[in-house]
């Protein structure tokens, strides 16, 4: 008798188990349920502004296509609320904006895919403990922005080829793979990166900012013979190198509250600086005169900050 109990109890906890399987994604898996767009918003538990009068990036609105009348743009603020399922059924999306919400469990589901057509994504403050794999079918992104998501993994980005933007900040990543597009813009402060990610084509790269990462050395920096703004502030650098002069068309620079005792007199060589700061590092008395001295005479109207 306590075996067929038994096996009555596996076969209650099952059919259990698959019916709240199915009331959480039923959602999804029924959307020719939704005649249009503007049903899968109305069926979202909280209101979303449909093309309102004055951008309120704060709260939860939807921008219409300006002649075909689907969804394009969404944008969801709504504080710790869950991220309906049903977004993935918004198959037109070009822009999708999350703040300060909450994925079921912290999964982005592995539904993503079937929003083929969004060019750039931003979620912040909202934590994801899995990134869904389908990330990389996003072949069409544009920016992708994922800040203060306590993300430690990504998948190959290989297949995002229009990559232009990689902002990253305030996770716990130490490694990305495959930044093989022409990026712009990398921004991957206050992670757990020990040196900086390769890029196919660091050339194209204006701005990096690496702030608040342990970097043990910075060697591959003097690849990126195009950039502008480096911003290293915080990350228990000892060692700049001498190549650092190839960095032909920085302006900005950002070494400051590291290890550093001295500066390599090749950075003198960097012609468009502007901006140097190498304040609350290593440096003796002597070396903060005799670097001020060399920079007032080599570049009198850049800013430095040292003391």
């Amino acid at each position: 008798m306590d075996a067929y109990k038994t096996i009555f109890l596996h076969v209650v906890l099952y059919r259990l188990s698959w019916t709240m399987e199915f009331h959480v994604n039923s959602e999804f898996k029924n959307c020719k349920q939704y005649a249009n767009d503007y049903e899968v918003l109305e069926h979202f538990p909280f209101p979303v502004k449909i093309n309102p009068e004055t951008d309120d990036w704060n709260r939860s609105i939807a921008m219409t296509h300006r002649t075909a009348g689907f969804i394009d743009s969404l944008t969801l603020a709504e504080l710790n609320a869950t991220i309906p399922e049903s977004i993935f059924c918004l198959k037109e999306l070009r822009y999708l904006t999350i703040k300060n919400m909450v994925f079921t469990n912290g999964v982005v589901s592995d539904n993503l895919v079937n929003l083929p057509l969004l060019q750039r994504l931003e979620i912040t403050n909202t934590i994801i403990n899995n990134m869904t794999n389908q990330l990389a079918s996003l072949t069409r992104l544009y920016y992708l922005i994922l800040v203060n998501c306590s993300i430690s993994q990504l998948p190959n980005l290989s297949s995002l080829s229009d990559l232009y933007h990689l902002q990253l900040e305030q996770n716990q990543l130490s490694k990305i793979n495959g930044l093989n597009a022409d990026i712009h813009s990398l921004l991957l402060s206050n992670n757990l990166f020990t040196e900086i990610p390769r890029v196919e084509t660091p050339t194209y790269v204006e701005e990096l900012s690496m702030n608040n990462n342990p970097l043990k050395h910075i060697m591959t920096i003097d690849s990126f013979i195009n950039i502008e703004k480096v911003d290293l502030h915080n990350t228990t650098l000892a060692f700049i190198p001498p190549t650092i002069n190839k960095l032909q068309k920085v302006k900005y620079l950002d070494l400051s509250y590291n290890n550093l005792f001295y500066l390599p007199r090749d950075i003198l060589e960097l012609n468009k600086l502007s901006i140097l700061y190498v304040n609350n590092n290593s440096f003796s008395n002597r070396d903060i005169e005799t670097i001020k001295l060399y920079f007032n005479t080599s570049h009198p109207n850049m800013t430095l900050r040292i003391e």
